[in-house]
Protein backbone atom coordinates (compact mmCIF):
# COMPACT_ATOMS: atom_id res chain seq x y z
CA UNK A 1 0.00 0.00 0.00
CA UNK A 2 1.26 3.23 -1.18
CA UNK A 3 1.62 5.75 2.06
CA UNK A 4 2.57 9.69 1.11
CA UNK A 5 6.17 10.63 2.89
CA UNK A 6 6.34 14.29 3.78
CA UNK A 7 8.41 15.76 0.65
CA UNK A 8 9.13 19.02 2.23
CA UNK A 9 8.96 19.74 6.22
CA UNK A 10 9.09 23.06 7.75
CA UNK A 11 11.88 24.21 9.67
CA UNK A 12 10.47 27.64 10.88
CA UNK A 13 9.40 28.10 14.58
CA UNK A 14 6.16 29.05 14.17
CA UNK A 15 4.99 25.60 12.86
CA UNK A 16 6.49 24.70 16.14
CA UNK A 17 4.45 26.54 18.19
CA UNK A 18 1.16 25.79 18.88
CA UNK A 19 -2.15 27.15 19.88
CA UNK A 20 -2.67 30.20 17.67
CA UNK A 21 -4.27 30.88 14.62
CA UNK A 22 -0.95 31.11 12.47
CA UNK A 23 0.40 28.27 13.92
CA UNK A 24 -2.64 25.92 12.73
CA UNK A 25 -2.33 27.59 9.32
CA UNK A 26 1.04 26.73 9.46
CA UNK A 27 0.58 23.03 10.10
CA UNK A 28 -2.58 22.73 7.39
CA UNK A 29 0.44 24.08 5.10
CA UNK A 30 2.12 21.45 6.12
CA UNK A 31 -0.05 18.67 5.96
CA UNK A 32 -1.09 19.95 2.35
CA UNK A 33 2.74 20.11 0.95
CA UNK A 34 3.37 16.40 2.72
CA UNK A 35 0.89 15.23 -0.05
CA UNK A 36 2.11 16.39 -3.23
CA UNK A 37 -0.23 15.37 -5.78
CA UNK A 38 -3.01 17.61 -3.64
CA UNK A 39 -0.46 20.50 -4.14
CA UNK A 40 -0.11 20.15 -7.80
CA UNK A 41 -3.83 19.23 -7.96
CA UNK A 42 -4.35 22.79 -6.68
CA UNK A 43 -2.10 24.82 -8.31
CA UNK A 44 -3.35 23.41 -11.26
CA UNK A 45 -7.06 24.46 -10.49
CA UNK A 46 -5.78 28.15 -9.88
CA UNK A 47 -3.62 27.73 -13.87
CA UNK A 48 -6.45 27.17 -14.72
CA UNK A 49 -9.14 29.44 -13.86
CA UNK A 50 -6.51 31.89 -14.08
CA UNK A 51 -6.56 31.73 -17.70
CA UNK A 52 -10.14 30.77 -18.37
CA UNK A 53 -10.96 34.19 -19.13
CA UNK A 54 -13.29 33.75 -22.48
CA UNK A 55 -13.52 37.82 -22.47
CA UNK A 56 -9.38 38.02 -23.38
CA UNK A 57 -10.36 37.32 -27.12
CA UNK A 58 -12.42 40.06 -27.70
CA UNK A 59 -10.86 43.24 -25.39
CA UNK A 60 -10.87 45.69 -28.23
CA UNK A 61 -13.86 45.28 -29.71
CA UNK A 62 -15.48 45.42 -26.50
CA UNK A 63 -13.60 48.43 -25.15
CA UNK A 64 -14.91 50.28 -28.71
CA UNK A 65 -18.34 49.77 -27.75
CA UNK A 66 -18.35 50.02 -24.08
CA UNK A 67 -16.11 52.64 -23.56
CA UNK A 68 -16.65 55.36 -26.34
CA UNK A 69 -12.97 55.05 -27.00
CA UNK A 70 -12.00 55.40 -30.44
CA UNK A 71 -9.60 52.41 -32.37
CA UNK A 72 -6.66 55.08 -32.27
CA UNK A 73 -7.18 56.01 -29.01
CA UNK A 74 -7.19 52.62 -27.75
CA UNK A 75 -3.78 51.45 -29.50
CA UNK A 76 -2.23 54.94 -28.75
CA UNK A 77 -3.11 56.46 -24.79
CA UNK A 78 -4.15 52.57 -23.63
CA UNK A 79 -2.41 49.32 -24.36
CA UNK A 80 0.88 51.62 -24.04
CA UNK A 81 0.42 51.17 -20.26
CA UNK A 82 0.45 47.48 -20.18
CA UNK A 83 4.45 47.67 -21.93
CA UNK A 84 5.27 50.36 -19.48
CA UNK A 85 3.77 48.71 -15.99
CA UNK A 86 4.88 45.21 -17.17
CA UNK A 87 8.44 46.40 -17.55
CA UNK A 88 8.18 48.53 -14.22
CA UNK A 89 6.52 45.68 -12.08
CA UNK A 90 9.30 43.11 -13.66
CA UNK A 91 12.11 45.59 -12.46
CA UNK A 92 10.65 45.27 -8.67
CA UNK A 93 9.46 41.87 -8.83
CA UNK A 94 12.27 39.39 -10.07
CA UNK A 95 14.31 39.87 -7.23
CA UNK A 96 11.29 39.89 -4.61
CA UNK A 97 9.89 36.77 -5.86
CA UNK A 98 11.99 33.94 -4.02
CA UNK A 99 12.28 35.84 -1.39
CA UNK A 100 8.83 36.24 -0.87
CA UNK A 101 8.49 32.50 -1.32
CA UNK A 102 5.99 32.85 -4.15
CA UNK A 103 2.56 32.90 -2.72
CA UNK A 104 2.39 36.28 -2.22
CA UNK A 105 3.46 37.08 -5.28
CA UNK A 106 1.10 34.68 -6.64
CA UNK A 107 -1.81 36.31 -4.29
CA UNK A 108 -0.55 39.61 -6.43
CA UNK A 109 -1.50 37.62 -9.90
CA UNK A 110 -4.72 37.10 -8.92
CA UNK A 111 -5.87 40.50 -7.50
CA UNK A 112 -4.07 41.82 -10.91
CA UNK A 113 -6.44 40.24 -13.08
CA UNK A 114 -9.55 40.81 -10.67
CA UNK A 115 -8.33 44.93 -10.51
CA UNK A 116 -8.50 44.30 -14.55
CA UNK A 117 -12.06 42.81 -14.47
CA UNK A 118 -13.24 45.52 -12.19
CA UNK A 119 -12.10 48.10 -14.28
CA UNK A 120 -13.01 46.27 -17.83
CA UNK A 121 -16.70 46.15 -16.23
CA UNK A 122 -17.40 49.36 -14.45
CA UNK A 123 -14.93 51.53 -15.94
CA UNK A 124 -15.58 53.84 -18.90
CA UNK A 125 -13.18 56.68 -18.70
CA UNK A 126 -9.85 56.82 -20.46
CA UNK A 127 -7.70 57.07 -17.14
CA UNK A 128 -9.87 53.74 -15.73
CA UNK A 129 -8.98 52.06 -18.73
CA UNK A 130 -5.32 52.93 -18.22
CA UNK A 131 -5.27 51.99 -14.86
CA UNK A 132 -6.36 48.80 -16.01
CA UNK A 133 -3.96 48.04 -18.22
CA UNK A 134 -1.75 48.72 -15.22
CA UNK A 135 -3.17 45.98 -13.10
CA UNK A 136 -2.70 43.67 -16.12
CA UNK A 137 0.82 44.49 -16.35
CA UNK A 138 1.04 44.31 -12.66
CA UNK A 139 -0.52 40.20 -13.01
CA UNK A 140 1.94 39.88 -16.12
CA UNK A 141 4.62 40.24 -13.71
CA UNK A 142 4.29 38.07 -11.65
CA UNK A 143 3.51 35.28 -13.53
CA UNK A 144 6.92 33.82 -12.47
CA UNK A 145 5.64 33.08 -9.37
CA UNK A 146 3.14 31.07 -10.88
CA UNK A 147 5.49 28.52 -12.40
CA UNK A 148 8.44 29.00 -9.66
CA UNK A 149 5.90 27.59 -7.05
CA UNK A 150 5.34 24.29 -6.99
CA UNK A 151 9.23 23.27 -7.11
CA UNK A 152 9.30 24.70 -3.48
CA UNK A 153 6.66 22.40 -2.50
CA UNK A 154 7.30 19.10 -3.66
CA UNK A 155 10.42 16.97 -3.60
CA UNK A 156 13.00 16.84 -6.58
CA UNK A 157 11.83 13.57 -7.87
CA UNK A 158 8.36 14.76 -9.14
CA UNK A 159 9.66 17.84 -11.15
CA UNK A 160 9.01 16.58 -14.60
CA UNK A 161 5.86 15.61 -14.18
CA UNK A 162 4.34 18.82 -12.05
CA UNK A 163 6.49 20.86 -14.86
CA UNK A 164 4.45 19.25 -17.65
CA UNK A 165 1.30 19.38 -15.35
CA UNK A 166 1.43 23.04 -14.48
CA UNK A 167 2.60 24.11 -18.18
CA UNK A 168 -0.31 21.69 -19.72
CA UNK A 169 -2.95 23.10 -17.81
CA UNK A 170 -1.95 26.93 -18.97
CA UNK A 171 -2.58 26.00 -22.41
CA UNK A 172 -5.70 24.10 -21.70
CA UNK A 173 -7.08 27.35 -20.12
CA UNK A 174 -6.51 29.70 -22.68
CA UNK A 175 -7.39 27.30 -25.99
CA UNK A 176 -10.58 26.75 -23.92
CA UNK A 177 -11.07 30.25 -23.14
CA UNK A 178 -10.90 31.38 -27.01
CA UNK A 179 -12.93 28.65 -28.22
CA UNK A 180 -15.96 28.67 -25.34
CA UNK A 181 -15.63 32.50 -25.79
CA UNK A 182 -16.32 32.48 -29.41
CA UNK A 183 -19.27 29.86 -28.94
CA UNK A 184 -21.01 31.99 -26.27
CA UNK A 185 -20.60 34.85 -28.75
CA UNK A 186 -21.62 33.85 -31.92
CA UNK A 187 -24.47 31.66 -30.49
CA UNK A 188 -25.41 34.80 -28.71
CA UNK A 189 -25.83 32.88 -25.48
CA UNK A 190 -23.47 36.01 -23.98
CA UNK A 191 -22.89 39.16 -25.30
CA UNK A 192 -19.16 41.29 -24.35
CA UNK A 193 -20.16 42.56 -21.44
CA UNK A 194 -21.51 39.24 -20.25
CA UNK A 195 -18.30 37.48 -20.94
CA UNK A 196 -16.34 40.08 -18.87
CA UNK A 197 -18.39 38.78 -16.18
CA UNK A 198 -17.97 35.29 -16.64
CA UNK A 199 -13.81 36.56 -16.75
CA UNK A 200 -14.63 37.98 -13.31
CA UNK A 201 -16.27 34.84 -11.65
CA UNK A 202 -13.31 32.49 -13.24
CA UNK A 203 -10.44 35.01 -11.68
CA UNK A 204 -12.13 35.45 -8.23
CA UNK A 205 -12.55 31.57 -8.19
CA UNK A 206 -8.89 31.42 -8.93
CA UNK A 207 -7.96 34.01 -5.80
CA UNK A 208 -9.77 32.19 -3.74
CA UNK A 209 -7.84 28.94 -4.55
CA UNK A 210 -4.90 31.07 -4.32
CA UNK A 211 -5.77 31.33 -0.52
CA UNK A 212 -5.44 27.97 0.66
CA UNK A 213 -2.51 27.72 -1.69
CA UNK A 214 0.48 26.00 0.98
CA UNK A 215 3.15 28.60 2.15
CA UNK A 216 6.42 27.25 0.97
CA UNK A 217 8.83 26.52 3.87
CA UNK A 218 11.64 28.81 5.14
CA UNK A 219 15.34 27.52 4.38
CA UNK A 220 16.67 25.94 7.21
CA UNK A 221 19.54 28.24 9.11
CA UNK A 222 22.06 25.94 7.90
CA UNK A 223 20.62 27.49 4.04
CA UNK A 224 19.63 31.08 5.32
CA UNK A 225 22.38 32.89 7.38
CA UNK A 226 20.49 36.06 7.24
CA UNK A 227 17.40 34.35 8.57
CA UNK A 228 19.62 33.22 11.88
CA UNK A 229 21.70 36.50 11.99
CA UNK A 230 18.06 38.23 12.09
CA UNK A 231 16.61 36.45 15.50
CA UNK A 232 20.32 37.59 17.14
CA UNK A 233 18.93 39.65 20.20
CA UNK A 234 18.89 43.43 20.32
CA UNK A 235 22.04 43.70 21.51
CA UNK A 236 23.41 42.60 18.20
CA UNK A 237 21.00 44.48 15.89
CA UNK A 238 24.13 46.18 14.07
CA UNK A 239 26.58 42.93 13.85
CA UNK A 240 23.17 41.70 11.66
CA UNK A 241 22.46 44.95 9.78
CA UNK A 242 26.79 44.50 8.39
CA UNK A 243 26.11 41.04 7.98
CA UNK A 244 23.58 41.99 5.74
CA UNK A 245 25.18 44.83 4.04
CA UNK A 246 28.14 42.57 3.29
CA UNK A 247 26.21 39.51 1.84
CA UNK A 248 24.42 41.81 -0.25
CA UNK A 249 27.51 43.37 -1.54
CA UNK A 250 29.12 40.03 -2.42
CA UNK A 251 25.38 38.59 -3.99
CA UNK A 252 25.89 41.95 -6.34
CA UNK A 253 29.31 41.03 -6.90
CA UNK A 254 28.53 37.30 -7.93
CA UNK A 255 25.62 38.86 -9.94
CA UNK A 256 27.36 40.93 -12.43
CA UNK A 257 30.24 38.29 -12.90
CA UNK A 258 27.36 35.87 -13.60
CA UNK A 259 26.72 37.69 -16.27
CA UNK A 260 30.01 38.76 -17.52
CA UNK A 261 30.39 35.15 -17.67
CA UNK A 262 27.00 34.26 -19.69
CA UNK A 263 27.70 36.52 -22.45
CA UNK A 264 31.11 36.20 -23.15
CA UNK A 265 30.08 32.96 -24.71
CA UNK A 266 29.37 34.05 -28.68
CA UNK A 267 26.77 31.37 -29.12
CA UNK A 268 24.58 32.31 -26.15
CA UNK A 269 25.46 35.89 -27.06
CA UNK A 270 23.66 35.47 -30.32
CA UNK A 271 20.90 33.20 -29.08
CA UNK A 272 19.94 35.82 -26.29
CA UNK A 273 20.07 38.50 -29.11
CA UNK A 274 17.27 37.01 -31.33
CA UNK A 275 15.56 35.91 -28.09
CA UNK A 276 15.38 39.67 -26.93
CA UNK A 277 14.95 41.01 -30.50
CA UNK A 278 11.90 38.79 -31.50
CA UNK A 279 10.30 38.30 -28.02
CA UNK A 280 10.11 42.24 -28.41
CA UNK A 281 8.45 42.45 -31.94
CA UNK A 282 6.16 39.49 -30.96
CA UNK A 283 4.86 41.33 -27.37
CA UNK A 284 4.02 44.50 -30.02
CA UNK A 285 2.80 42.88 -32.66
CA UNK A 286 0.91 40.72 -30.04
CA UNK A 287 -0.69 44.15 -27.91
CA UNK A 288 -2.43 45.82 -31.27
CA UNK A 289 -3.13 42.90 -33.75
CA UNK A 290 -7.22 42.82 -32.56
CA UNK A 291 -6.74 47.22 -33.82
CA UNK A 292 -5.39 45.72 -37.00
CA UNK A 293 -8.19 43.17 -37.38
CA UNK A 294 -10.70 46.25 -36.18
CA UNK A 295 -9.80 48.03 -39.28
CA UNK A 296 -9.87 45.40 -41.77
CA UNK A 297 -13.12 44.09 -40.99
CA UNK A 298 -16.32 44.12 -38.67
CA UNK A 299 -15.83 40.21 -38.50
CA UNK A 300 -14.99 38.76 -35.34
CA UNK A 301 -13.70 35.70 -35.13
CA UNK A 302 -11.21 36.72 -32.33
CA UNK A 303 -11.74 33.71 -30.25
CA UNK A 304 -11.14 31.10 -32.97
CA UNK A 305 -7.67 32.55 -33.91
CA UNK A 306 -6.56 33.09 -30.39
CA UNK A 307 -7.14 29.71 -29.21
CA UNK A 308 -6.06 27.87 -32.44
CA UNK A 309 -2.23 30.15 -32.16
CA UNK A 310 -1.97 28.70 -28.45
CA UNK A 311 -2.23 25.08 -29.77
CA UNK A 312 -0.30 25.09 -32.90
CA UNK A 313 2.33 27.05 -31.04
CA UNK A 314 2.18 24.58 -28.66
CA UNK A 315 2.40 21.28 -31.51
CA UNK A 316 5.42 23.46 -33.02
CA UNK A 317 7.13 23.57 -29.24
CA UNK A 318 6.80 20.12 -29.31
CA UNK A 319 7.76 18.83 -32.76
CA UNK A 320 10.69 20.94 -32.75
CA UNK A 321 12.09 18.84 -29.91
CA UNK A 322 12.29 16.27 -32.52
CA UNK A 323 14.06 17.64 -35.52
CA UNK A 324 17.21 16.50 -36.53
CA UNK A 325 19.48 19.63 -37.10
CA UNK A 326 23.03 21.02 -35.56
CA UNK A 327 21.35 23.85 -34.31
CA UNK A 328 25.04 25.17 -33.49
CA UNK A 329 25.76 25.18 -36.79
CA UNK A 330 22.85 26.02 -39.04
CA UNK A 331 20.95 27.65 -36.48
CA UNK A 332 21.88 31.13 -37.51
CA UNK A 333 20.38 30.90 -40.87
CA UNK A 334 17.10 29.33 -39.28
CA UNK A 335 16.85 32.25 -37.05
CA UNK A 336 17.45 34.43 -40.41
CA UNK A 337 14.39 32.36 -42.23
CA UNK A 338 12.32 32.19 -39.76
CA UNK A 339 12.37 36.06 -39.03
CA UNK A 340 11.74 36.85 -42.03
CA UNK A 341 8.58 34.51 -42.36
CA UNK A 342 7.46 36.34 -39.50
CA UNK A 343 8.01 39.35 -41.63
CA UNK A 344 6.45 38.78 -44.30
CA UNK A 345 3.38 37.76 -42.26
CA UNK A 346 3.34 40.75 -40.42
CA UNK A 347 4.01 43.08 -43.95
CA UNK A 348 1.12 41.18 -45.76
CA UNK A 349 -1.19 41.04 -42.47
CA UNK A 350 -1.23 44.94 -42.64
CA UNK A 351 -1.90 45.39 -46.22
CA UNK A 352 -4.53 42.64 -46.80
CA UNK A 353 -8.54 43.76 -47.08
CA UNK A 354 -9.72 39.92 -45.90
CA UNK A 355 -9.91 39.74 -42.57
CA UNK A 356 -9.50 35.56 -43.00
CA UNK A 357 -6.27 36.23 -44.94
CA UNK A 358 -4.84 38.32 -41.67
CA UNK A 359 -6.77 35.53 -39.18
CA UNK A 360 -4.12 32.69 -41.27
CA UNK A 361 -1.39 34.87 -41.43
CA UNK A 362 -1.61 35.58 -37.90
CA UNK A 363 -1.39 31.46 -37.12
CA UNK A 364 1.79 31.33 -39.62
CA UNK A 365 3.10 34.31 -37.26
CA UNK A 366 2.70 32.81 -33.85
CA UNK A 367 3.46 29.40 -34.91
CA UNK A 368 6.94 30.11 -37.01
CA UNK A 369 7.64 31.99 -33.79
CA UNK A 370 6.91 29.49 -31.25
CA UNK A 371 8.86 27.21 -33.24
CA UNK A 372 11.92 29.18 -32.95
CA UNK A 373 12.11 30.73 -29.22
CA UNK A 374 11.88 27.12 -28.10
CA UNK A 375 14.88 26.70 -30.11
CA UNK A 376 16.55 29.70 -29.14
CA UNK A 377 15.79 29.16 -25.09
CA UNK A 378 17.30 25.11 -25.38
CA UNK A 379 20.12 26.32 -27.15
CA UNK A 380 21.24 28.73 -24.24
CA UNK A 381 20.14 25.87 -21.83
CA UNK A 382 22.73 23.61 -23.49
CA UNK A 383 25.29 26.09 -23.81
CA UNK A 384 25.30 27.56 -20.37
CA UNK A 385 27.81 26.14 -17.75
CA UNK A 386 26.62 27.20 -14.59
CA UNK A 387 22.89 26.66 -13.97
CA UNK A 388 22.00 30.34 -14.44
CA UNK A 389 19.02 30.12 -16.58
CA UNK A 390 16.51 32.08 -14.93
CA UNK A 391 19.35 34.93 -14.35
CA UNK A 392 19.87 34.83 -18.55
CA UNK A 393 16.36 34.55 -19.43
CA UNK A 394 15.49 37.36 -16.78
CA UNK A 395 17.98 39.96 -18.55
CA UNK A 396 16.68 38.69 -21.94
CA UNK A 397 12.95 39.70 -20.94
CA UNK A 398 13.85 42.97 -19.43
CA UNK A 399 15.85 43.68 -22.69
CA UNK A 400 12.66 42.45 -24.59
CA UNK A 401 10.71 45.25 -22.93
CA UNK A 402 12.78 47.71 -22.23
CA UNK A 403 13.17 47.73 -26.48
CA UNK A 404 9.12 47.34 -26.64
CA UNK A 405 8.66 50.17 -24.64
CA UNK A 406 10.78 52.53 -27.39
CA UNK A 407 8.95 50.59 -30.50
CA UNK A 408 5.46 51.80 -28.56
CA UNK A 409 6.81 54.99 -27.96
CA UNK A 410 8.07 56.07 -31.45
CA UNK A 411 5.20 54.67 -33.01
CA UNK A 412 2.20 53.75 -30.71
CA UNK A 413 1.56 56.50 -28.22
CA UNK A 414 0.03 59.87 -28.31
CA UNK A 415 3.02 61.73 -27.76
CA UNK A 416 4.80 59.70 -30.32
CA UNK A 417 5.99 62.28 -32.74
CA UNK A 418 5.47 59.70 -35.52
CA UNK A 419 1.48 58.61 -34.33
CA UNK A 420 1.18 56.54 -37.15
CA UNK A 421 -2.11 54.17 -38.15
CA UNK A 422 -2.50 50.86 -37.07
CA UNK A 423 -1.47 49.75 -40.79
CA UNK A 424 1.36 51.63 -40.95
CA UNK A 425 2.72 50.49 -37.70
CA UNK A 426 2.74 46.44 -38.65
CA UNK A 427 4.52 47.68 -41.70
CA UNK A 428 6.73 49.14 -39.61
CA UNK A 429 6.81 45.41 -37.28
CA UNK A 430 7.41 43.56 -40.96
CA UNK A 431 10.25 45.89 -41.36
CA UNK A 432 11.71 45.05 -38.02
CA UNK A 433 11.59 41.29 -38.66
CA UNK A 434 12.89 41.83 -41.84
CA UNK A 435 15.96 43.40 -40.64
CA UNK A 436 16.04 40.63 -37.67
CA UNK A 437 16.26 38.24 -40.21
CA UNK A 438 19.00 40.01 -42.59
CA UNK A 439 21.37 40.73 -39.78
CA UNK A 440 20.80 36.68 -38.58
CA UNK A 441 21.31 35.26 -42.25
CA UNK A 442 24.53 37.45 -43.13
CA UNK A 443 25.96 36.57 -39.97
CA UNK A 444 25.17 32.36 -41.16
CA UNK A 445 26.17 32.86 -44.26
CA UNK A 446 29.54 34.40 -43.25
CA UNK A 447 30.35 32.16 -40.85
CA UNK A 448 29.80 29.41 -43.00
CA UNK A 449 31.42 30.58 -45.63
CA UNK A 450 34.44 31.54 -43.41
CA UNK A 451 34.34 27.93 -42.12
CA UNK A 452 33.49 26.25 -45.81
CA UNK A 453 30.18 24.95 -46.56
CA UNK A 454 31.68 21.67 -47.20
CA UNK A 455 33.09 21.60 -44.15
CA UNK A 456 30.50 22.66 -41.83
CA UNK A 457 28.24 19.80 -43.70
CA UNK A 458 31.35 16.97 -42.87
CA UNK A 459 31.17 18.17 -39.06
CA UNK A 460 27.22 18.16 -39.44
CA UNK A 461 26.90 14.33 -40.26
CA UNK A 462 29.66 13.67 -37.89
CA UNK A 463 28.16 15.53 -35.21
CA UNK A 464 24.78 13.06 -36.12
CA UNK A 465 26.98 9.96 -36.48
CA UNK A 466 28.55 10.72 -32.78
CA UNK A 467 24.88 11.26 -31.55
CA UNK A 468 24.00 7.75 -33.11
CA UNK A 469 27.45 5.84 -31.97
CA UNK A 470 26.85 7.13 -28.50
CA UNK A 471 22.75 6.12 -28.91
CA UNK A 472 22.07 9.61 -27.56
CA UNK A 473 18.41 11.35 -27.78
CA UNK A 474 17.85 13.54 -30.67
CA UNK A 475 15.69 15.67 -28.81
CA UNK A 476 16.33 19.04 -28.01
CA UNK A 477 14.40 18.71 -24.32
CA UNK A 478 17.49 16.48 -23.12
CA UNK A 479 19.44 18.94 -21.20
CA UNK A 480 16.11 19.32 -19.85
CA UNK A 481 15.76 15.76 -18.53
CA UNK A 482 19.54 15.14 -17.33
CA UNK A 483 19.38 18.14 -14.75
CA UNK A 484 16.15 18.90 -13.16
CA UNK A 485 17.50 22.27 -11.58
CA UNK A 486 18.27 23.40 -14.83
CA UNK A 487 14.67 22.65 -15.73
CA UNK A 488 13.53 24.39 -12.59
CA UNK A 489 15.09 27.44 -13.62
CA UNK A 490 14.12 27.63 -17.43
CA UNK A 491 10.41 26.84 -16.39
CA UNK A 492 10.68 29.78 -13.31
CA UNK A 493 10.83 32.28 -15.68
CA UNK A 494 8.11 31.83 -17.21
CA UNK A 495 7.54 30.56 -21.13
CA UNK A 496 9.58 33.28 -23.17
CA UNK A 497 6.36 33.22 -25.73
CA UNK A 498 3.85 35.49 -24.13
CA UNK A 499 0.02 34.48 -23.48
CA UNK A 500 -1.51 33.18 -26.85
CA UNK A 501 -4.89 33.52 -24.43
CA UNK A 502 -4.55 36.71 -23.27
CA UNK A 503 -4.16 40.15 -24.43
CA UNK A 504 -1.22 39.97 -24.72
CA UNK A 505 0.75 37.73 -21.74
CA UNK A 506 2.21 34.03 -22.83
CA UNK A 507 7.06 31.30 -23.04
CA UNK A 508 6.18 29.01 -23.38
Amino acid sequence: METDVPDIMYTSDEHRSGGSWWSKCGQYSSFIVQRWKWVTLMLCTYGFFKELKPSEAFLNPYLLNHTGLTNHELSASVYPFWTYSYLAFLFLFLPLTDWARYKPMILLESIGYLGTRVLLIWGTSLEAMQLMQIFYGMASATEVAYYSYIYSVVSREHYPFVNSAVRAIVLIGRSSAGYLGQILDNTHVLNYRQLNYFSFITVCIALVISLFLPMPPRKSRDEDPISESSSFESSRVRRSIGVFLQETRVNVRAFFADIRDIYKDREVLKWSLWWALATCGELQAGNYVQNLWSEISDVVDYGYVEATATLLGAAAAFFVGYVKLSWSIWGEMLLGVVSAIDSFALFFMARTGNIYIAYGLWLVFRASYALQITVATLQVAQRLVKPRYGLVFGINMLIALSLQTILTAVCTAHYSPLRLKITTQFVVYGCYFWLISAVFLASGVYSRTKEGWRESWDRDREMRRSARDLGASTSLYEPLVQNCDDAILINACGSPTPSLGDRPVSLS
